[in-house]
């Protein structure tokens, strides 16, 4: 890699559905659903340029749209 060539990082969050999800609804913690601690994370990083979500879930989905 050239020494003035920009690094890139991908953080990859797996969230699968119902292991963040009680009767279809996400886990609160403080207030806030659980999986959004670690997308606000990723967010706030400093190092981190693209963020992917991937999950088996409509609502977990929605969610990380909407951060």
């Amino acid at each position: 890699m050239a020494p003035d060539a920009e690094l890139e990082v991908l953080a990859i969050i797996p969230v699968r559905g119902r292991d963040h999800e009680v009767d279809g609804a996400p886990v609160q913690l403080g207030g806030k659903p659980l999986i959004s601690y670690t997308i606000d994370a990723a967010l706030q990083s400093t190092v981190v340029t693209r963020i992917v979500v991937t999950t088996d879930s409509p609502s977990t989905r929605e969610l990380a749209v909407n951060l």
